[in-house]
């Protein structure tokens, strides 16, 4: 790999917000989704981002705590 495809990897970007996710617990939030094909794609998120998006009806059992 050439170190532009390598440098790419590190780097998350928010879904929601467009800005860069910095790895600090709980961030970032994998979110995958799949496609009617089998194909799936990973999104990566600010945990308060998906909490924010959610209805709160919707249930969410990771990091209760905060």
């Amino acid at each position: 790999m050439d170190g532009k495809s390598e440098m790419a990897t590190d780097n998350m970007q928010c879904c929601f917000c467009g800005e860069e996710i910095a790895r600090i617990s709980p961030d970032p939030v994998r979110l995958q989704v799949a496609g009617e094909e089998g194909e799936t794609q990973e999104l990566y998120c600010h945990l308060a981002h998906l909490k924010h998006a959610m209805h709160p009806s919707v249930p969410l059992y990771i990091w209760t705590t905060e």
